[in-house]
């Protein structure tokens, strides 16, 4: 009667009791090992793979299995390199062309939205000294008209009496007075109001002045470098991407330095 053992790599064999204690060599994976010495009614009647032990208590070694190399999967297609993966023109890859461009685009934008906003200060604060002077001017107008009314309407009567000729006289002096109380007024807004919306508006006209040369300089700096990641992308990329980069080059570089268009709309 023979009983099961199992191997070190889990292969079942069948044994005689005479071969407990013994090595053995697996049919199955060659490997050499101890048969233990197992009582014969715990593993009694189970069915496993019968083998005969040599005269060294080994057992025969099974004949080898044919092998066959494994299979290597596909390997993927490589995706071919792009040309921003080296260093393209002028030394600059593809990465470095991009965030040349945006930085580029940032200072345009910025250069010219400061410029635009130097020049709107600057007609705010002309705009607000003229309105004070015209708010003044309609309102002592529209006094004077009243009396200017008043005289034509006594003078348009067929025969003024005395006292039409006395009311005359008094919406003259009214008016007098109020011409007077005009240029008090005006002379005191001069000082106080008038002077300060003045002062603004000489104050914005000058400092735009003198932010101008930086914002000059920040501009040409930009189409600088907005032109060269326009020119590197253009030539490194591919299809509409190449064509649309080449043309916003010519355009930029026909309206920036042969026109001159961006120097005259600012």
């Amino acid at each position: 009667m023979s009983y099961e053992v199992t191997c070190p790599n889990g292969h079942k064999l069948r044994v005689d009791p005479s071969n407990f204690g013994k090595k053995a060599k697996c049919a199955r994976c060659g490997i050499v090992f101890a048969v233990p010495d197992l009582p014969p009614g715990d593993l009694g009647g189970q069915q496993g793979h019968e083998v005969e032990l040599s005269e060294s208590g080994e057992l025969p070694a099974a004949p080898p299995s044919p092998s066959f190399p494994p299979a290597t999967p596909p390997s993927p297609a490589s995706p071919r390199p792009r040309a921003a993966a080296g260093a393209g023109i002028l030394g600059l890859n593809m990465t470095v062309a991009q965030v040349m461009l945006v930085a580029g685009l940032v200072l345009v934008l910025v250069a010219r939205g400061c410029d635009s906003l130097g020049s709107r200060a600057i007609a705010n604060a002309n705009a607000q000294a003229q309105s004070a002077q015209n708010e003044f001017n309609d309102k002592w107008e529209a006094k004077m008209l009243v009396n200017t009314e008043k005289v034509e309407e006594i003078q348009g009567k067929k025969a003024p009496s005395v006292d039409d000729t006395k009311a005359i006289e008094k919406l003259r002096e009214e008016s007098t007075t109020m011409s007077r109380d005009m240029e008090k007024e005006r002379t005191k807004l001069q000082r106080g109001e008038w002077r300060d919306l003045t002062r603004a508006s000489r104050d914005a006209n000058t400092k735009n002045q003198l932010r101008g040369y930086w914002l000059e300089l920040l501009f040409v700096l930009g189409t600088i470098f907005l032109t060269i990641g326009l020119v590197v992308v253009g030539v490194q990329g591919e299809g509409a991407q190449r064509w649309i980069c080449l043309m916003m080059v010519a355009i930029i570089t026909f309206s920036v330095y042969i026109w001159g268009i961006a120097w005259v709309l600012k």
